[in-house]
């Protein structure tokens, strides 16, 4: 087996043996940067979409906004790719070995939040339905309000911003993998909003409705996306399409 490939096997196998270990001290380092409180109506929110679709810079702009009316310190924001730093033979360019492990300190922040009554963003695709699922329920059963924000995005211009990024991270999204994630999230947040109905509530940012400028459709508490975004894409016509 190539030697690189068996030192890239290494620092994964490491770093998530120090996530398992650390992940206590790890999250408490996150929690001391805020001024989380237990709220008296928390409030649970995932983000869902493909990657590129601008996710992260809305879930950012949300806290933004917030902090008109509260301190966004006391909202918990939950990204995995911020958690990288945290172990030791991350370079800035080997993003890609750090998925597993930063995912296991992601989940203890959010079983933190959820113990302690935090309010929170988790940053995600939601592209895992049986994961999902499960998260959506165990916010659902501490009686918290869950909000689905679904961001579409026309998937070339998703695509072409994950290559971008990908120069100035070094975290490759393989094509499939994008695919898989376009796909995927859409359907879960379908599914999930049939099974739990009115108890969760789903906005939808649909993003350059016009191709040519920067404007955006919001729409909330929606019954079912297939009703606002017509486009029907499949594997097939994404791997003809993108480029």
């Amino acid at each position: 087996m190539d030697k690189n490939i068996v030192d890239q096997q290494e620092i994964t196998q490491n770093a998530i043996h120090f996530a398992h270990k650390n992940k206590k001290q790890i999250v408490q380092e996150i929690l001391n940067k805020g001024k989380y409180e237990k709220s008296l109506s928390p409030v649970s929110v995932f983000m869902a979409g493909a990657p590129g679709a601008g996710k992260t810079e809305f879930s950012k702009t949300l806290l933004d906004r917030l902090g008109e009316s509260m301190d966004p310190a006391t909202l918990l924001r939950i990204d995995l790719d911020e958690y990288r730093a945290f172990f030791p033979q991350y370079d800035g360019e080997n993003s890609a070995l750090f998925q597993g492990a930063c995912s296991i300190v992601a989940e203890k922040l959010h079983d933190t939040a959820l113990e302690k009554g935090y309010s929170f963003i988790f940053d995600g695709t939601l592209s895992n339905y049986e994961k999902a699922r499960l998260n959506v329920h165990r916010s659902l059963k501490r009686s918290r309000d869950v909000v689905i924000i679904f961001i579409y995005q026309y998937p070339q211009v998703s695509w072409d911003f994950t290559k971008t990024r990908e120069k100035i991270e070094k975290r490759n999204i393989p094509k499939n993998v994008f695919i898989r994630e376009f796909i995927e999230s859409r359907k879960n947040v379908e599914l999930l909003k049939k099974e739990f109905g009115s108890r969760l509530n789903v906005w939808l940012i649909h993003k350059n409705i016009d191709p040519n400028n920067l404007f955006f459709d919001f729409h909330l508490n929606v019954e079912s996306i297939d009703k606002y975004i017509k486009s029907a894409y499949t594997i097939q016509t994404l791997e003809e399409e993108l480029q």
